[in-house]
């Protein structure tokens, strides 16, 4: 999908409300694994969560399933293919 913020993306586009509930719906199980704090602040897995949310059009953790993760693989591997080097002299 590119460089951009995707929580704000899935914010605009599905609801800031849905999203923030998703998010501490997904903390507080990851918590429980021992995961403390890990979609607070600046960390990576709100992106990625953020981005299987907007691939399935929906914020609702229970509507995702093996076939979102599918497409959020196939969007990282194009997202990283689109990259191109730098050239330097």
């Amino acid at each position: 999908m590119g460089t951009f913020d995707r929580l704000h993306l899935a914010r605009l586009v599905l609801g800031a409300e849905a999203i923030g509930e998703s998010m501490l719906q997904a903390s507080a199980v990851l918590g429980q694994w021992g995961y403390r704090g890990v979609l607070i602040g600046k960390h990576r897995l709100r992106g990625g969560l953020s981005q299987a949310l907007l691939i399935n059009r929906s914020p609702r953790l229970e509507d995702l399933n093996t076939a979102v993760e599918v497409s959020c693989q196939r969007a990282t591997q194009l997202a990283q293919q689109s990259v191109v080097p730098s050239m330097t002299a």
